[in-house]
């Protein structure tokens, strides 16, 4: 899956397009050339997105920049990258909430960095239950 900044319809974060996702090394570097690790105007923007996507919800609890400095703390490993596919997985699951009439609330950010971590399909690899399904 090659998410771009068009395929984020309701994401912020300006556009920038890549082969693939990036690896996440949590130990302050990309291990990837997709681009530098997340500054604070990136977590601003990530607030932008989020408000759009969670609105009161989300600017209720955490409000219009990141005053704590709690998500900068918890996603200063990631790069723009991963925060575009960790907005798209949020957009994907307010859409699927919608779909089933379900109310959808906005992630911690612990959550959120979840929502940033690659995987198998986002490199056109089968998901993991699929593999193990297949062994």
């Amino acid at each position: 899956m090659d998410i771009d900044a068009n395929a984020l319809h309701l994401a912020v974060l300006p556009p920038q397009k890549h082969a693939h996702a990036p690896k996440l090394n949590r130990v302050g570097a990309s291990s990837t050339k997709t681009g530098p690790l997340i500054g604070e105007a990136d977590v601003d923007q990530l607030f932008d997105a989020l408000g759009v996507l969670f609105g009161w919800k989300f600017t209720s609890q955490w409000g219009a920049f990141d005053e704590s400095g709690v998500w900068m703390a918890e996603l200063a490993f990631l790069t723009r990258r991963h925060l575009e596919l960790g907005i798209q997985r949020c957009r994907e699951a307010v859409q699927e909430a919608t779909r089933m009439g379900n109310e959808s609330w906005p992630p911690q950010p612990a959550a959120f960095a979840v929502h940033c971590e690659p995987r198998p399909e986002d490199f056109g690899m089968p998901s993991l239950e699929v593999a193990w399904h297949e062994v």
